[in-house]
């Protein structure tokens, strides 16, 4: 096979393509005689018309017969065929005209040029039968009655999408004008195909964010009704037997709100690599037994059972123990868990088998619930794709999973043998040949009271959420004064010299980034403490209260206990700097 440079030197040439005007740059085999104005006119007819088309279409079979048409046309081409890189990175035909389905299966997936090719150029076959590189399909060619061919390749921004194949019944010798014509078509339709999967992707997630957004509402109207609802019953009915049930419902429906903010900040930290693995080795009956009981109301809740199965038989007689990030393997359990509950109806059947092997941990969540269908497989694992009988979730449940099993070095998969026949998903992490003695877990620590007398000041817009957390703080033991803009905390703590100022950072007038810069310029306490407590959990924000003048950053909502160890932390267990 010949390669055809469009834009090889070539010191030979005094004249263009078909007897243009001379382009030094340009060299080809022979050229045909000078072509007439008329063919030259054809020639721009056609390439107008195609664009007209291309721009017109939106199917994309359409534009694959387009742009077929038009290069057989402009080539005087016996037959022709588009074939374009799938996936897996292999050519496969579009379209075509005239070629057997035997022709076609035999040839689909040769490529001249590798698929990360940077400048691949026109080759040109004069006789197929004769060409040393194509002896492999020589008896295929003969068979389909070809003898001349031209691979013209489909180029978008540096990038091979594929080719054109043009097709003679007999010896051909190809001209500039031919391969150059082909060119430009090639590049048009390069051009309109993936304008056409760039509009589709737009559209995917158009829809997708709909999706989301309704699922969202739904998720977060759930625990907002049950906190009205309990709210209204502790006002309208304070009944003292009703406190513990009605509370204990308060509590359930605020941690489910803060699972659903966490995982969707985790989604979005680690698509950006922002996320970093704390490993220690844990005993993984432990982590399990610690994380099934999250789950364990809300599976109770529907009547669905639960079987725990977990190999321990391992180290010496010290537990199944395996080198995790500990948190980030309760959230890859949890949203398993809470996956399959979304998908099995009200009492079927979960099960959990975690197995230490040598260098993996195995866990596996199989159900006997909706299944899923051969062609969600492949999504499940995307954001925001959810199983269409899911009873729940917003779909990021199972990204996560994937994503965390990923940054442990590891891999998610899942299976199903269709609709209403279960599923399964398996997470593999790679484990150390030997482990040490897991840390001694830290006691789990009571409410306590402020170490020594604090005056806090309270800092938020949001009167109600600054009045709660002043009652909290008092139950504590602080002396709590309030302000609900940044002008108003400025003058609160000039008046009462507090010694913490747990300060918001989205404040009407001056937000908290000024207000704690005013407040150490003022001079006064160096003793004084200002922790950031806000809703803002990016990194951007984060960097810039570890810059801004805090001692600590909490974010909202934050539980009591590290309310009270960010303002106190004299009374608190050690623990790491402002992160």
């Amino acid at each position: 096979m010949t390669t055809q440079p469009l834009s090889s030197a070539s010191s030979q040439e005094t004249g263009g393509a078909d007897g243009a005007p001379g382009n030094p740059d340009l060299q080809t085999a022979p050229l045909e005689p000078a072509v007439d104005r008329p063919l030259l006119w054809r020639d721009l007819q056609l390439i107008n018309g195609l664009s007209t088309e291309l721009a017109r279409v939106h199917d994309i079979e359409e534009l694959y017969e387009c742009g077929l048409d038009a290069v057989i046309e402009a080539t005087s081409s016996d037959r022709a065929a588009l074939l374009l890189f799938d996936d897996a990175g292999s050519m496969r035909f579009q379209a075509w005209r005239g070629l057997s389905e035997d022709y076609r299966r035999a040839v689909e997936g040769h490529s001249p040029w590798p698929a990360d090719a940077r400048d691949p150029q026109p080759i040109r076959v004069e006789d197929a039968l004769e060409d040393a590189d194509l002896a492999p399909y020589r008896e295929v060619i003969a068979a389909e009655g070809l003898r001349a061919m031209a691979f013209v390749p489909v180029v978008y921004r540096d990038r091979l999408l594929g080719k054109f194949m043009l097709y003679y019944e007999q010896p051909h010798r190809f001209t500039n004008r031919q391969l150059l014509i082909a060119t430009t078509i090639s590049n048009y339709l390069a051009f309109a195909v993936e304008r056409h999967r760039s509009e589709n992707t737009l559209r995917e997630a158009d829809r997708r964010k709909d999706e989301f957004l309704a699922l969202l509402g739904h998720e977060l109207r759930n625990p907002l009704a049950a906190l009205e609802a309990g709210v209204r019953l502790l006002t309208e009915r304070p009944r003292e037997e009703d406190r513990p049930r009605v509370q204990g419902m308060l509590e359930d429906q605020v941690h489910q709100l803060m699972h659903l903010v966490d995982d969707l900040l985790d989604l979005n930290r680690i698509s950006h690599g922002k996320v970093e693995l704390r490993r220690e080795t844990v005993d993984l009956q432990t982590l399990v037994d610690r994380t099934v009981a999250v789950v364990e109301p809300r599976l109770a809740e529907r009547g669905q059972r639960l079987a725990v199965r977990i190999d321990t038989a391992l180290t010496n007689g010290h537990g199944a123990l395996v080198l995790v990030d500990p948190t980030r393997l309760e959230q890859i359990v949890v949203n398993l868990l809470a996956n399959a509950s979304n998908h099995v109806p009200e009492g079927g059947n979960i099960t959990l088998e975690a197995t230490v092997a040598p260098g993996e941990l195995r866990l596996v969540v199989r159900d006997d619930g909706f299944g899923i269908p051969a062609d969600e497989l492949e999504r499940i694992f995307e954001p925001f794709v959810q199983g269409r009988r899911a009873a729940q979730g917003l779909g990021i449940g199972l990204s996560l999973v994937r994503r965390l099993a990923e940054l442990h070095g590891g891999r998610a998969e899942a299976a199903s043998d269709g609709p209403d026949r279960g599923s399964a998903f398996t997470v593999v992490l790679p484990q150390p040949a030997t482990l040490a003695a897991p840390k001694r877990a830290a006691p789990r620590r009571s409410l306590r009271r402020l170490s020594v007398p604090l005056r806090v000041l309270v800092v938020d817009d949001n009167r109600s959420a600054a009045s709660s957390m002043a009652a909290l703080l008092e139950i504590a033991g602080a002396d709590v004064v309030e302000a609900h803009s940044g002008t108003d905390a400025l003058e609160v703590a000039r008046r009462a010299h507090p010694d913490v100022v747990l300060l918001d950072l989205g404040l009407p007038d001056l937000s908290g980034f000024e207000v704690a810069a005013a407040l150490r310029a003022a001079g006064g306490d160096p003793r004084l403490r200002i922790v950031a407590f806000t809703g803002y959990g990016d990194n951007a924000t984060r960097e810039r209260v570890r810059d801004g003048g805090f001692d600590d950053y909490l974010l909202k909502p934050a539980r009591l206990e590290a309310l009270l160890d960010a303002i106190d932390p004299g009374g608190a267990e050690p623990a790491p700097g402002l992160v």
